[in-house]
């Protein structure tokens, strides 16, 4: 199957998270609104001085230049503000709400006290030194709209405009289950023809976001049985099922026998991609399975590409926040390929502080984790037949 179609299928494969939480701000960061966040009042909720300084009406300034203005009281942040006296003036903070009566605020420095009154200059200019009520924010404002993923500066703004509470959507349960009699545990002893498992930690740290509950089936030998009833406890458990290892045609690879054993449903099984081409999805009970290659950079491209903005598409908003650009290629990358190809690469400017061109880390090893440790992003090359134009830009998921 071709990429394209691959990764349009697999967001259609997904069907949108039902469950909605209704969750305090303080523990709603990385989540994903399900509803438009709505400014409860305005902010600020009142006028308020924007300096220290004076606060009286302008009617009275000819007399604050001459004669000055007799000081009545001071008003400060949290304070209620009171109505001030006709041809009267009044002490103000910062932030506090302006007497009623009050236009205009004098900033400190310009101000000149003498016993119990103020003199202050005639000519103000335009600026009243004064935060009008709404002027950040109006009540009813739509703050953000649903699939927005919640950051600390969302909810400040939500906080001053008077919310405690958020609806977010999900949490989408994602089951995780690794195949592989060859693998061990990070740091445990090797064995003969073992290898420690890089792709489980990867996936852990990577799924390890808010709105996602991972669970864990553990690592299972390339038994197609056992694997068959972890598969359907899985997709009885989950709303989307990641299987790694397994996927391709050899005789030792179980997942697909076992997909077959538990009535899964193929959707595709082999995409034109290099590295990654064993990538497959299935319906499960009506649950989407994946299933990774075993060679780390190949299922890590896989998952990148493929699973990624399918569980993006469940929970209706840019989790992962991923970013694209476009970069050229800081050297001709030879012949196409049949497949689209993904290459690891660095993003360096040219001399001077020119274009910022693409650099490949490596080509064409898909067990190899050294060149992706190493990239900035990874850049898709399309199909041939022939080469890619010089002045071509390719498409880079930035990392």
């Amino acid at each position: 199957m071709d990429l394209s179609e691959a990764r349009s299928l697999a967001r259609a494969a997904v069907q949108p998270v039902a469950r909605n939480q209704r969750l305090l701000l303080s523990a709603a960061r990385g989540r994903v609104l399900a509803a438009p966040l709505i400014a409860e009042h305005a902010v600020p909720p009142f006028d308020n001085a924007a300096m220290d300084g004076f606060a009286l009406d302008r009617a009275s300034l000819a007399r604050a230049a001459t004669t000055g203005l007799p000081l009545e009281g001071e008003v400060l942040a949290g304070d209620a503000p009171g109505v001030l006296r006709l041809g009267t003036a009044r002490r103000i903070a910062t932030g506090a709400p302006l007497p009623r009566g009050a236009d205009l605020v004098v900033p400190l420095e310009r101000a000149r006290v003498q016993g119990a009154h103020v003199l202050l200059p005639q000519e103000t200019g335009q600026r009243r030194h004064i935060r009008c009520k709404g002027e950040d924010i109006a009540p009813g404002t739509v703050l953000a709209p649903p699939g927005t993923v919640i950051s600390a500066r969302l909810i400040a703004q939500a906080a001053a405009s008077g919310l405690s509470q958020v609806n977010v959507t999900g949490p989408q349960r994602i089951a995780l289950i690794t195949t592989g009699s060859e693998l061990v545990r990070p740091g445990a002893p090797l064995g003969p023809g073992q290898i420690h498992d890089a792709l489980h930690p990867f996936l852990l740290a990577d799924l390890d976001r808010a709105g996602l509950d991972l669970r864990e089936f553990g690592a299972l030998p390339d038994d197609p049985e056992r694997l068959t009833q972890i598969l359907l406890r899985a997709a009885s458990e989950a709303d989307m099922v990641l299987v790694t290892g397994g996927a391709s045609v050899g005789r030792a690879d179980p997942t697909t026998e076992a997909l077959i054993r538990a009535g899964a449903v193929r959707v595709f099984h082999g995409v034109r991609m290099r590295p990654g081409k064993p990538l497959g999805l299935y319906q499960l009970s009506g649950t989407p399975v994946f299933t990774l290659p075993g060679n780390p950079f190949a299922a890590i491209i896989g998952y990148l590409f493929l699973v990624r903005p399918a569980i993006e598409a469940a929970l209706g908003g840019p989790l992962f926040g991923a970013r694209l650009a476009w970069h050229r290629l800081a050297a001709p990358p030879g012949p196409l390929r049949a497949q689209a190809e993904f290459l690891p690469v660095a993003l360096i400017p040219e001399p001077g502080g020119g274009e910022v061109l693409a650099h490949v880390c490596g080509r064409g090893a898909s067990a190899s984790l050294s060149p992706l440790a190493r990239a900035e992003g990874i850049a898709l090359l399309p199909p041939g037949p022939g080469d890619l134009a010089s002045e071509a830009r390719v498409e880079v998921l930035l990392l």
